[in-house]
Parts: C-alpha cells; structure tokens; sequence
C-alpha cells in the first residue's frame, strides 16, 4: 500500500512537473514577445519624433512663406496705390 501510495504521489509530481515546464516554456515566450514589442516600441518611437521634427520644419516654412507672401502683397499694394496717386496726378 505504501509503494501505492508513493506511485501516486510520484505521479501527481510528474503532472506537477509537466505544468511547470509549460508554465515556463509559456513565460519564456512572454519574455521574448516583450523584449520584440519594446524594440519596435523603440522604432515607432523614433519614427514619431522624426515625423514631429519634420511637422515642426513644415511649420516654420510655412510661416516664413506666409510673412514673405504677405509682405510681398502689401509691397504690392503700396505700388498700386502710388501708382494710382501718379495717374491722378497726371489727369
């Protein structure tokens, strides 16, 4: 009965075992998915704030390109206007 008993036990150890060493193969992999998510994570990272800088050298661009525009429209109002005073002027 004894060795029946042991039997039993080492039987429930070898299930306990097997658990264990899927329980483990299961969090190794974990490990590893992880340890690919955080190097794209890296990746994605990067590629936002290349895109950032990029929008920010955009913006700025665009900002000049407004102001020159715009001084440029106004320069070409002054001479409109001073054209007009001149052919007033003339008549």
């Amino acid at each position: 009965k004894v060795n029946e008993k042991f039997a039993g036990i080492d039987s429930r150890f070898d299930k306990v075992d097997e658990k264990f060493v899927e329980m483990n193969d299961r969090f190794e992999k974990l490990e590893r998915d992880i340890e690919e998510i955080k190097v794209e994570n890296q990746f994605i990272k990067r590629a936002v704030l290349e895109t950032n800088e990029g929008v920010k050298t955009i913006m700025e661009d665009q900002k000049s390109i407004h102001e020159i525009l715009g001084e440029h429209d106004v320069s070409i109002r002054t001479l409109r206007r001073k054209s007009a005073l001149i052919e007033e002027y003339e008549l």
